[in-house]
């Protein structure tokens, strides 16, 4: 199961029992709308509308759209999004017993999740960049969330014999960094599509992956 960031949102906002229930329709809605129309193109009316209040009601529970993107979404989706992102993750890539089978579920699933969820994507890339708040919730999510849970199936592997006996945390910093490289066109290129030689760039990709760090 690969679901979008937007389903994956229905399900779980409308469960934040911490939040009031205006405030779980103001960030369910920015979270939708950033997911649909990216960050620029939506305006604290889009979200009002959405979660049908008035203006005024997004404004009492955050300042601005940079407040509700900082106090409101961000930790909903440190605490609540991502660990749900990662299991499901993690599900697929339990299911591999290979390298090989490893690394094309790992770049099949993550691309194919890049591409349907990046307009909301490219907001987190963009905030990152310049956001020592953003930063360390990339790296808390990326550490706690994807090498510690990943850290018992690449030791697996190599146990096997099936990969280079290598750290951990290199490999999926690798894996990553060549995922980025293969899919970066629409993540800057949002109106972007896969071109005809994407796929060709993806079995290249995953064939030099798997020579990269085969036993």
């Amino acid at each position: 199961m690969n679901r979008n960031i937007k389903a994956i949102v229905e399900e779980i906002v409308p469960k934040l029992n911490h939040l009031t229930e205006k405030q779980r329709s103001v960030i369910e809605s920015a979270l939708l709308l950033f997911s649909e129309k990216g960050y620029n193109k939506t305006s604290t009316s889009d979200i009002a509308k959405r979660a049908g209040v008035a203006e005024g009601t997004v404004y009492k529970q955050f300042k601005n759209k940079e407040s509700l993107l900082y106090a409101g979404l961000l930790p909903v989706i440190k605490d609540n999004i991502a660990p749900t992102v990662a299991m499901e993750f993690m599900n697929e890539l339990k299911a591999t017993n290979t390298l090989s089978s490893f690394i094309n579920t790992f770049v099949d699933n993550r691309s194919e999740f890049m591409y349907k969820n990046r307009l909301l994507l490219k907001v987190i890339l963009n905030e990152a960049m310049t956001s020592e708040v953003f930063q360390s919730v990339v790296l808390e999510i990326f550490n706690k969330r994807l090498v510690s849970n990943l850290k018992p199936m690449v030791q697996r592997l190599i146990d096997q014999g099936e990969m280079r006996d290598v750290k951990i945390e290199y490999f999926v910093r690798t894996l990553i960094a060549q995922l980025m490289n293969l899919n970066i066109g629409y993540l800057i290129d949002l109106n972007g599509h896969r071109s005809g030689s994407y796929d060709q760039h993806l079995s290249f990709t995953k064939e030099s992956l798997y020579y990269m760090f085969k036993a």
